[in-house]
């Protein structure tokens, strides 16, 4: 969260409400929604510092990938 904090351009945070790795799938190995709501807890605890986007999408899925390519493009451009 520091390093995101002192971005001097627009931050945004997209999160994967459906895993965040190959093995944090639902019946994954690694699969724990308890830390997972943890850490979407922790880090949407800063909104005046970033942007945090949630996708009803597992990590590796099409619909979460076109949402951090929707993310960096916005930021981009805001950036100027």
């Amino acid at each position: 969260m520091k390093k995101l904090s002192k971005s001097k351009g627009p931050v945004t945070v997209v999160i994967s409400m459906q895993g965040f790795s190959v093995h944090d799938r639902v019946g994954g190995p690694m699969y724990d929604p308890d830390a997972d709501a943890g850490f979407i807890d922790a880090i949407s605890a800063f909104p005046d510092k970033l942007k945090v986007v949630k996708v009803d999408a597992h990590i590796l899925d099409e619909k979460f990938i076109d949402a951090v390519m929707d993310a960096f493009l916005e930021n981009v451009a805001q950036a100027g």
